[in-house]
């Protein structure tokens, strides 16, 4: 039979190609309508099998008909092999821009698997050799999240952009995100971790040359050099690492910390530096003994201050200055309730407001200076005094004992000194 004759064939007798690049027909509603009520006016093109014919052209005035209950459809029968029939249905969904790009990629690699190369493909279908090899590429990814991405309207660019990721792995995750609004987002995550990863690689391969891992567990003895990013490319290895031994740990965190043998000298410097810290811990809880007294003085000045009456005005300017001045400014609720003889409330932060109506009642000039006083904020974690034992004014500490002065309190001469830091324990060229 003339394979340019056209015959009309039973559509019962006729089937879609197994190996049709387009896997979706789209809707088909309206073209079976034109059909039902016009015919077919252009030829499908088929070829034979052992159970009828396989559709190379018009899968969907096929599946159309079918739709519209027509019975017979025009044809040319071709006597195409595999190749051939391959190249040709994809050629013709090409033309049209019917294929999706799954189905660009996997209709190339058909082509490739029948023996074509990229220069073949690309002269035959009119795409560059570059955009060949990119579509076959995407093969390489998760063929499921491929196609979950297409089917979420992944688009050209969103594949091309993709490709700047090198990490199979990488490409997989950000794959999930195509066709979504958080794709641009995990993509440059995706390029941030890569060249993360990048960069890591390149500080482990250089601290390998000079330095050995550890576990923070043993590096007890071990003298910390530095934290070296995994965002630092420019990571060099130390001028002193053919003398010495280097060991590194790679942190949780994402960073390195760096670690060597003590020198000698270091040692030396190790052991002087723990004798002073000793020594430093020692004038620390001197100074901390100090503190604790001078607050108890302060303290015990407040609960038995005398003539309130007449200091009204004092206590009155004690609350606007405390309200205004205070550099904390909060209410010490458990000092409240100890100056007045009331047991802490089991919830924080709160007092008992029988009790203190009680003692505004009876007293309220001294409830009053209670409340300024804890407004305040004394406690004996006022210092002047830092962590290492060097003097540090204390703005807040100096306002309590300015309105407590003014109250008629007397400063005893070691609270002076310390205050002033002029006291023994305090070195001459720590005072500021």
């Amino acid at each position: 039979m003339d394979k340019q004759q056209i015959v009309y064939i039973d559509t019962e007798k006729m089937q879609p190609h197994p190996d049709n690049p387009r896997k979706n027909i789209g809707d088909i509603t309206e073209l079976a309508e034109s059909i039902k009520a016009n015919g077919i006016l252009q030829n499908l093109t088929a070829v034979r099998f052992e159970k009828g014919y396989r559709v190379i052209i018009g899968h969907r005035r096929l599946a159309a008909a079918k739709k519209a209950n027509i019975k017979q459809v025009p044809c040319i029968i071709s006597d195409m092999d595999e190749r051939e029939q391959l190249i040709t249905m994809l050629l013709e969904n090409m033309q049209r821009s019917d294929l999706t790009v799954y189905e660009e990629a996997e209709g190339f690699q058909m082509m490739l698997d029948l023996g074509d190369s990229i220069d073949n493909i690309a002269e035959k279908t009119g795409f560059s050799k570059t955009t060949v090899r990119r579509r076959v590429n995407l093969l390489d990814l998760d063929r499921e999240k491929f196609k979950d991405s297409v089917k979420r309207g992944g688009t050209l660019q969103d594949f091309i952009a993709l490709e700047k990721i090198k990490d199979k792995e990488l490409k997989n995750k950000v794959l999930e995100f195509i066709g979504t609004q958080n794709f641009n987002y995990e993509l440059k995550r995706a390029e941030s971790e890569e060249k993360r990863n990048e960069i890591k690689g390149l500080i482990l391969k250089k601290l390998n040359e000079f330095a050995e891992q550890k576990n923070i567990s043993e590096t007890e003895e071990l003298k910390y050099v530095g934290w070296i990013s995994f965002d630092n490319s420019d990571f060099e290895k130390p001028k002193d690492s053919g003398k010495r031994r280097y060991f590194y740990v790679i942190n949780a965190g994402g960073g390195i910390m760096l670690y060597a043998e003590y020198t000698e000298r270091e040692e030396k410097e190790l052991a002087e530096e723990k004798k002073q810290r000793k020594e430093r811990d020692k004038l620390y809880i001197r100074l901390n003994t100090i503190a604790e007294r001078t607050y108890q003085l302060r303290f015990e000045f407040i609960k038995n201050v005398s003539g309130l009456k007449r200091k009204a005005e004092v206590i009155n300017k004690m609350l606007i200055k405390t309200i205004c001045q205070s550099s904390y400014n909060y209410f010490n609720f458990s000092v409240f309730n100890k100056l007045l003889g009331i047991k802490d409330n089991k919830e924080k932060n709160s007092f008992d407001i029988e009790s203190v109506s009680k003692s505004l009642k009876d007293n309220p000039e001294r409830t009053l200076l209670f409340a300024v006083y804890s407004n305040l904020n004394d406690h004996a974690n006022q210092t002047y005094h830092s962590w290492d034992g060097k003097y540090q004014i204390n703005q807040n500490l100096n306002l309590i004992y300015k309105n407590l002065e003014e109250l008629g309190y007397e400063m005893s001469d070691e609270e002076r000194a310390y205050k002033d830091g002029t006291h023994e324990l305090f070195k001459k060229e720590q005072i500021k």
